[in-house]
């Protein structure tokens, strides 16, 4: 049985990674002692990166920030060939 999400039901099913997703922004932030203000470029890569509503909080937490979007799915791949690489040769 298949059932199609409608983009409301996705982003409910979503809300609870996203705000972990801020929250970790938020205490990072906190940690370094940086302003968001202090943030000029949020770099987004991997294939969750691209879920609007991850978007939309981190923009909203960093609203002078620049975005640039890397591959959503090739450097998530590389990034795993590189590590194996780097472990087992």
């Amino acid at each position: 049985m298949c059932h199609e999400l409608t983009r409301a039901e996705f982003e409910l099913a979503t809300t609870a990674l996203v705000e972990k997703v801020e929250a970790t922004v938020a205490t990072l932030l906190r940690q370094a002692g940086i302003a968001a203000s202090g943030i000029d470029t949020v770099f987004f890569t991997g294939g969750s990166s691209g879920i609007p509503l991850l978007r939309r909080r981190i923009a909203a937490l960093l609203p002078t920030a620049r975005v640039v979007e890397g591959d959503l799915f090739g450097s998530i791949g590389g990034g795993l060939a590189v590590e194996a690489a780097r472990r087992f040769g």
